[in-house]
């Protein structure tokens, strides 16, 4: 390993990022914690661990891409990672910031998509890059499972739900 600093910068920015839009879950756990949940539900206090843990792991993997040829030689893998870990933020935003279940379902499997995306653009620069990946996809997916049992459970979101509750008070007149 070359260049600590950037090393350092690639870990934070992810956490960094997790960090600020867990502002946004935290205020939003009373309306996950009402919600209907699957048996599977892990405890609250492990998606910050998992994320930590997750958000660090990429950081290490994109600075492993970065030491193998910079931002000119692998502009194309960067910039796709970058995308996939903006979506990533983008999820907590529908899901708890907008309340939207079923829209953050689709989201997360566009996460999932672009992580794989990266993963495959990360495999010929850096293999070890790409296999820090792997729990990333497998959370990913995990979550993905927990968002579609959320939406199973719950419907698609107060949005939708407001629309059918016009449409059933317009069918009682």
């Amino acid at each position: 390993m070359g260049d600590w600093a950037a090393l350092i910068i690639s870990i934070i920015i992810p956490n960094l990022g997790g960090f600020v839009i867990g502002l946004i879950v935290s205020k939003n756990i009373p309306w996950y914690n009402n919600l209907k949940q699957p048996s599977f539900r892990p405890p609250n206090w492990l998606f910050g661990v998992a994320w930590t843990i997750l958000y660090t792991l990429m950081g290490v993997s994109s600075y492993l891409i970065y030491e193998d040829g910079g931002f000119s030689q692998n502009a194309v893998p960067l910039g796709i990672y970058a995308g996939n870990v903006v979506l990533n933020w983008l999820w907590s935003i529908i899901f708890f910031g907008c309340h939207l279940i079923m829209l953050g379902f689709f989201e997360l499997v566009l996460v999932l998509a672009s992580a794989i995306v990266t993963a495959v653009f990360f495999y010929p620069v850096n293999q070890i890059a790409c296999f820090l990946l792997i729990p990333y996809m497998a959370w990913c997916t995990f979550a993905g499972l927990l968002n579609f049992a959320i939406w199973s459970l719950n419907g698609p979101g107060p949005s939708f739900q407001r629309k059918k509750k016009t449409e059933e008070m317009k069918e009682m007149k």
